[in-house]
């Protein structure tokens, strides 16, 4: 490793970036720079988002890529050697498999041998589910109240709604009100259930602990639009249930409901009226962004809140999210016709 000659040059460096700091704080607003609720820095002009840890992401359009660089910056010099410039509080020292690594844990593997990871075998996969439900339970026992008998009994859940959930009932599948549904939570009433709510990435994480450590293994992704039941709250974490697997998400990303919602309307995906067919039609995020969650055939029931326009705000399928109104028939209008 060739280190730097003149011992001026890291204090100038420091000064250097200093300034750089400065004016990029003073051109944030205008340069595309937004900081999240978490302390994260997204710089959309640089294609970056900086964690509340330090660690820097690059954007794509699929989302952030998880190769994360350190804070020290490596530089290769023209005679193969390679020069890390870091501050006095990063101390370098180099392995002996040729990588460096910095007080902080990053490791930094030399530019022309940067080892990728592997993807999980079946068995690393199913020991990680293993894990997750040791730590944060297996299940989570879901109750409906019959409204014609009052008798209460434990289901499956097929999927979940703000306003109706499919659920299996003696073996056959049901729609029933999301309202007659209840579950062990300690969350508040006005939290016990929630969407994803990430409009920069489309996704959120589903995590086996709290915390953004890369130790913390990732699950899965979760797509924004999503319904979850949520077990609990917590300021920056919150533990739900996506599909019968248990884990924490960041409570920034997540869009809080109570259960209550009763104001709705049972419906169909149509196409001019007709719920039957081979046409389909796709449904989508109720962000800006618009994002395809899917595609329904006629005749998929949806759960309609609200129409303004062009849109149709709905349940469907385990999304909470929108279609183009003109693919909604409502079943009252089926009725009247009949």
């Amino acid at each position: 490793m060739k280190l730097m000659k003149n011992g001026l040059k890291v204090p100038l460096l420091m000064l250097l970036c200093a300034c750089l700091c400065i004016l990029l704080s003073t051109l944030a607003s205008a340069s595309g720079v937004e900081t999240d609720e978490d302390g994260g820095i997204w710089d959309f002009g640089k294609g970056t988002y900086t964690d509340p840890s330090g660690k820097v992401h690059t954007i794509t359009p699929g989302g952030v890529q998880d190769d994360n660089s350190s804070s020290s910056s490596t530089v290769k010099n023209d005679d193969g050697s390679m020069t890390v410039v870091t501050n006095d509080q990063d101390p370098v020292k180099k392995n002996d498999d040729g990588s460096i690594t910095v007080d902080s844990g990053q490791i930094q593997a030399p530019a022309d041998d940067g080892p990728t990871r592997a993807p999980l075998t079946g068995e690393e996969w199913d020991a990680l589910l293993d894990s997750v439900a040791a730590r944060n339970g297996s299940e989570t026992p879901t109750f409906w109240t019959d409204p014609a008998t009052g008798n209460k009994v434990q289901v499956g859940v097929k999927y979940m709604g703000i306003g109706r959930s499919m659920i299996t009932v003696n073996g056959k599948d049901t729609l029933v009100n999301t309202v007659e549904l209840s579950w062990q939570t300690e969350a508040p009433e006005d939290k016990v259930l929630a969407t994803v709510d990430a409009p920069k990435l489309g996704y959120a994480w589903l995590r086996k602990a709290p915390g953004n450590d890369m130790k913390n293994a990732k699950i899965r992704q979760i797509r924004t639009g999503t319904v979850l039941r949520v077990i609990n709250t917590g300021k920056n974490w919150t533990l739900v249930d996506c599909d019968g697997l248990r884990g924490y998400v960041q409570s920034s990303s997540l869009e809080f409901f109570m259960n209550d919602h009763t104001d709705f309307d049972a419906g169909y995906v149509s196409v001019k009226g007709r719920i039957t067919g081979r046409d389909t039609v796709h449904a989508r995020s109720r962000d800006k962004g618009c994002r395809d969650l899917g595609e329904y055939k006629l005749g998929t029931p949806i759960t309609v809140f609200d129409i303004i326009d062009e849109w149709a705000e709905v349940d469907i399928c385990g999304w909470h999210c929108r279609i183009l109104s003109k693919y909604v028939t409502l079943e009252k209008e089926i009725i009247a016709k009949e």
